[in-house]
């Protein structure tokens, strides 16, 4: 049996088990794609990142794909959600899966004062 450099390689470049034979998609994407939101049915946090800490999240509509960022904003709720399990996100996630996940709809709003463009996720 031949060793698998490439897969072995690749798996090392996750950092989220969420993430495993996934895509990432970008939330602008998402925004395009799906108008009337998402269903987040698991959720991790990436932490130590160069910029801080990214949410993870796995969505209902394509579970072929990722999430991985969202704002700051999302980051705060999955962070509390997070808070609220200890940590950890399996047993989290599999309570939001349980529950039929949360639904979320994002969209871009820009700051008048700094003209900063930000993500702002609504619960539906």
């Amino acid at each position: 049996m031949a060793f698998n450099f490439k897969k072995s390689a690749t798996k090392n470049l996750v950092v989220s088990s969420l993430m495993q034979d996934r895509e990432k998609i970008s939330v602008e994407e998402i925004i395009a794609k799906y108008p009337e939101g998402i269903t987040i049915t698991a959720f991790d946090m990436v932490h130590g990142a160069a910029n801080g800490d990214y949410p993870v999240v796995l969505f209902a509509e394509d579970t072929e794909k990722f999430l991985m960022g969202g704002g700051k904003i999302f980051a705060g709720i999955v962070s509390d959600w997070l808070a609220e399990f200890q940590g950890d996100s399996e047993l989290g996630s599999a309570e939001l899966a349980a529950q039929g996940g949360c639904k979320i709809k994002f969209s871009k709003k820009r700051s008048t004062r700094s003209n900063f463009t930000y993500t702002v996720p609504e619960i539906l």
